[in-house]
């Protein structure tokens, strides 16, 4: 034999060299279309970071058109009647009446707002802008605003989104195992 190798084992905590680089992968993305779609999703979530669709007077107007919330309203103020002789769009809003409360106007559930029915696909979509998935867009709109629903809205949203769909990393096809051919028994 040509070498004559010796294996020494170093413990990692000395193995300097070699444990900064296991700890430090490569920064640089194997395509630069994943690049793009990274940097072009890291400006959209800087840019909406603060969901915002109108102005206080116009999403009063807003809410005051929306004869549900201002049903809500006026239980708040008066007394809640029975929940069986409630509609069917208030009814979730009894189940939780002792978190609501009305400040400056403003419909809130906790800390956060209840937004008219007009304004709840804008803020959505507003919210959606990044293209970041159903559980990012959700946690956005959740940190501010409440309503029923409003689940059910985001994920319609995002699963009929062409861009997530095409950047959707599950929906894409696996590679297929490799399929072993058997040797040929003769000559070839």
């Amino acid at each position: 034999m040509q070498y004559d190798f010796e294996v020494m084992h170093i413990p990692g905590g000395r193995n300097i060299r070699a444990d900064c680089l296991s700890r430090f992968p490569s920064q640089i993305s194997s395509t630069t279309d994943e690049m793009v779609d990274d940097e072009c999703c890291m400006i959209a979530t800087v840019e909406v970071d603060h969901v915002c669709v109108c102005s206080e007077t116009e999403w009063k107007e807003k809410l005051a058109g929306d004869n549900d919330l201002c049903a809500v309203m006026r239980f708040i103020a008066e007394g809640w009647p029975y929940e069986r002789d409630l509609t069917m769009a208030i009814q979730p809003f009894w189940k939780i009446s002792d978190e609501l409360t009305i400040e400056e106007g403003i419909l809130l559930r906790n800390d956060k707002i209840i937004p008219p029915e007009e304004l709840r696909s804008s803020i959505v979509n507003k919210a959606h802008e990044g293209h970041l998935g159903t559980t990012m867009t959700k946690r956005r709109i959740q940190d501010s605003f409440w309503c029923p629903r409003m689940d059910s809205e985001i994920e319609h949203l995002v699963k009929n989104c062409a861009i997530c769909s095409n950047s959707d990393k599950s929906l894409k096809t696996a590679t297929p195992p490799l399929m072993p051919i058997a040797c040929p028994g003769g000559l070839w």
